[in-house]
């Protein structure tokens, strides 16, 4: 891939795991693909590889011209530098999936165009509070219009201590699907106006892929 500077469209790499050497990804040079528009980054099912997974993530990092980003079956506690630190400023869809040993959210809300946001079955989360809108900007999620939280076992607990600047200001639909633990939202979700378009439910009540 090293060799495709002119790389664009979307691009899907798939089973990381098996990828023993981070200096191989590096060699593929997403950094420099400014033409490249959708990332998706599969590291699984199969916990075949720990040791190493984050740096290989760490040499993957693209371009900041992306517009949108897939990660799933990325099995490390930590996020890759590049996500934590809102690199991908133009990013619109984030879709994360099955990182069963992170126990917290990136800071996207930082993400100045982010539309839309799929969390899917981070087991090991619990919390979810100021870390998840972060800290440097003055709305947390500026552009974001639709949430989805999906199969988050042990979500326990969703703060929202935000006073001197407004979240989500844009939000027209949040989606929770079977997570059992959490009993209540953020009273600035719930007392939005116009209401925020609300759904909950357990995944028997629909098609689980």
């Amino acid at each position: 891939m090293r060799n495709l500077k002119e790389l664009g469209g979307e691009l899907q790499i798939k089973r990381l795991s098996r990828l023993e050497d981070a200096g191989e990804a590096e060699k593929a040079e997403l950094k420099n693909k400014k033409h490249l528009l959708h990332l998706t980054l599969e590291f699984g099912p199969k916990k075949r590889q720990i040791v190493g997974m984050k740096e290989v993530a760490e040499a993957l990092q693209p371009h900041p011209n992306l517009k949108s980003l897939g990660i799933a079956w990325y099995q490390v506690s930590e996020w890759p530098r590049w996500v934590m630190e809102s690199s991908l400023p133009q990013l619109k869809h984030i879709y994360l999936s099955c990182c069963t040993e992170c126990q917290c959210l990136p800071p996207l809300g930082e993400l100045p165009l982010l539309e839309s946001l799929n969390i899917y079955s981070l087991w090991r989360v619990k919390y979810v509070g100021g870390e998840f809108l972060g800290s440097s900007s003055e709305i947390a999620f500026p552009r974001l219009k639709h949430l989805v939280f999906r199969g988050m076992s042990e979500w326990e607990n969703w703060e929202v201590k935000e006073e001197r600047r407004k979240v989500m200001p844009c939000l027209l639909s949040l989606e929770i699907i079977s997570s059992p633990k959490l009993e209540t939202l953020p009273d600035l979700l719930l007392q939005r106006t116009p209401p925020l378009d609300l759904s909950s439910r357990s995944c028997d009540e629909e098609k689980w892929p």
